[in-house]
């Protein structure tokens, strides 16, 4: 068995950040406007952020990524080794892909046809593909259409009740 973190945070050291405070609103004013998924390395011996965030999905190390954000929320939950090599694979086969700012018009407008399918991913969508495709956890909406609130009612459901 192996652990994976699904976490919730928000920008910190922006003056007004813009967009997180439009998802924020958007959401019903939480506190929290970004989703990410969390991973230990033993035999590196360090955690590993990934995120589709900026231009594009990518990895980052946990400490500088703690240093850009305020942690408002995280899920730690244990998963198959099988579970965990496909999450994995996931990550590595989609790392670099650009963020897609017309996923975001999609969650908007509620139209399902305009978004990007795999090609590009918003955080949300790439962390609802994780727990649907690899973990066997489903939303009730398409990945592309969850937002990051959708997720944490979700995993508030299942993992704190």
């Amino acid at each position: 068995m192996r652990k994976i973190t699904v976490g919730f945070s928000r920008p910190k050291g922006k003056i007004f950040p813009v967009f997180s405070w439009a998802i924020r609103a958007y959401q019903g004013w939480t506190d929290y406007s970004h989703t990410y998924v969390k991973f230990t390395s033993s035999s590196l011996g360090r955690d590993i952020v990934y995120q589709a965030s900026g231009l594009q999905v990518n990895f980052i190390g946990s400490k500088l990524f703690y240093d850009h954000v305020h942690v408002i929320d995280e899920f730690e939950f244990e998963v198959t080794d099988e579970a965990y090599k496909k999450v994995m694979q996931f990550c590595i086969d989609n790392a670099g892909k650009p963020y897609s700012m017309r996923d975001i018009f999609a969650i908007l407008l509620k139209i399902d046809k305009l978004l990007d399918g795999n090609k590009k991913f918003i955080c949300s969508e790439l962390v609802a593909h994780i727990l649907q495709d690899c973990i066997n956890i489903s939303c009730e909406k398409a990945p592309g259409l969850v937002t990051p609130k959708d997720l944490y009612s979700l995993l508030k459901s299942l993992f704190r009740d």
